[in-house]
């Protein structure tokens, strides 16, 4: 799994903690989020899975849960915290009205940039892509075009 990728699985998992609150070791909800977000630490940091699955197998003891929670929250941000200082982040860029030249320039230039795969998502797409777009690719990238459902 490449990083990027792994840092947008982190995030949504963060994103939809379960209410820890109400946790029960036979919880559905729980054990998929921390079966989950566990093989996705384990993808990051092998010593941080471990601990994360420690704090994990704790959480059925009243007594320490708090601090286990914690522990799997911290962990989980960490990672979070190490992908984004690893992954390259693109300048965002807005066009306004009228802007059609910069943004098929700024497009065409993005997708040269590339080197490993493409995804294009996009109901409309015909095969100007291909002639306009998709020449500057290099011939390594991996290219796949969703065009209609």
């Amino acid at each position: 799994m490449d990083k990027l990728t792994l840092l947008t699985e982190l995030r949504a998992m963060a994103g939809d903690i379960p209410d820890f609150n109400a946790y029960s070791s036979t919880s559905r909800v729980h054990l998929e989020w921390l079966g989950k977000t566990h093989a996705l630490i384990l993808r990051w940091n092998r010593l941080e899975a471990i601990a994360f699955s420690s704090a994990a197998d704790f959480l059925s003891f009243d007594v320490t849960r708090v601090t286990n929670i914690a522990k799997l929250m911290g962990i989980l941000h960490r990672a979070i915290a190490d992908l984004e200082l690893e992954v390259p982040t693109l300048p965002s860029q807005t066009f306004g009205p009228g802007a059609v030249y910069d943004f098929l320039k700024t497009l065409r230039d993005l997708l040269a940039s590339a080197t490993k795969s493409i995804f294009i998502v996009d109901p409309y797409l015909d095969e100007q892509i291909f002639d306009a777009y998709l020449s500057t690719v290099s011939p390594n990238v991996a290219v796949r075009l969703l065009a209609r459902e």
